[in-house]
């Protein structure tokens, strides 16, 4: 139950990211370089960072928001149907 619990609630936190998440945050954090640093020290971090930031930077901001919003959703309807 406090699993059921936690993943609705991070699916409504993901799915308000993403209806918050506009064209103007895209440009300013995404859009300018990929590479302005690392956050992590190991070689799949690396890989992992690079991947998620590239693929943000890449897609236009309007699906990276519908991304966002789906996986939300996703989460949400998967903590009230199947848990």
């Amino acid at each position: 139950m406090v699993i059921k619990i936690i993943i609705m609630l991070l699916g409504i936190v993901i799915t308000i990211v993403g209806l918050l998440y506009s064209k103007s945050y895209h440009e300013k954090h995404f859009s300018s370089d990929i590479n302005s640093g690392t956050f992590s020290d190991g070689i799949i971090g690396f890989i992992i960072e690079f991947v998620v930031l590239g693929l943000l930077s890449i897609l236009p901001w309007y699906i990276n928001k519908a991304l966002v919003i789906s996986i939300g959703l996703l989460l949400f309807v998967t903590s009230v149907v199947f848990i």
